[in-house]
């Protein structure tokens, strides 16, 4: 009786795994603001080999939370994005993409926080600090709600990079959630790509 269930506990885990890989997709695009040649992918790909040239500056991201890296294999600088329109991946990868693999958000495997002068961490409450320069310069602000609406707070257009602490958020460039949104798990982005200077309300998705 122990081995059947534990059968079949390992078939439901991977009918699960299977239905999270079925539910990702994006579409990259040779060059920048969806031109160019386009590859469809809904799985782990470590090379596009010649499909879409050097790699793609440009992607749509239809459903799921991927990661994009600049070399094969997933290696490389690579980021984090949920779904959105990302029409210039040198803002947001540093480099075109040659890799990419949907991924969970786990929330268990978030970094501790940080020890005093151990530098910025992940876990911990939900909250986002969102800077008015790149490479975290400027004026900054933190969030630990949503907002929909920066107006009031006097940061309206102004964000242009973030640190992501306990939980995914979305970034809109309209006030209300609306406009071009894009999500941001846990991490530092040293700029906020299309997004940049246009961030007009926020709030945790996940």
């Amino acid at each position: 009786m122990a081995s059947r269930t534990l059968r079949l506990v390992s078939l439901l885990l991977l009918l699960s795994a299977a239905g999270l890989a079925a539910a990702a997709e994006v579409t990259l695009f040779e060059r920048p603001d969806f031109r160019g040649r386009s590859i469809t992918v809904r799985g782990a790909t470590p090379g596009f080999d010649r499909s879409i040239g050097g790699g793609a500056s440009s992607l749509i991201i239809r459903s799921g939370s991927w990661l994009l890296c600049t070399d094969p294999n997933f290696g490389g600088k690579c980021s984090q994005l949920g779904p959105g329109q990302y029409g210039r991946l040198d803002r947001v990868t540093n480099g075109s993409v040659l890799s990419a693999r949907p991924v969970q958000y786990d929330a268990s495997r978030e970094p501790p926080p940080p020890r005093p002068g151990a530098g910025p961490g992940y876990g911990g409450p939900p909250s986002i600090q969102l800077f008015e320069r790149r490479e975290f310069g400027g004026k900054s602000v933190t969030l630990t709600r949503a907002v929909p609406n920066f107006d009031p707070m006097g940061f309206n257009d102004r964000a242009d990079a973030a640190i992501v602490r306990g939980a995914t958020w979305r970034l809109c460039s309209d006030a209300y959630m609306r406009g071009n949104c894009r999500d941001f798990p846990p991490g530092r982005y040293n700029d906020l790509g299309s997004l940049g200077g246009k961030v007009s309300s926020a709030a945790i998705v996940r």
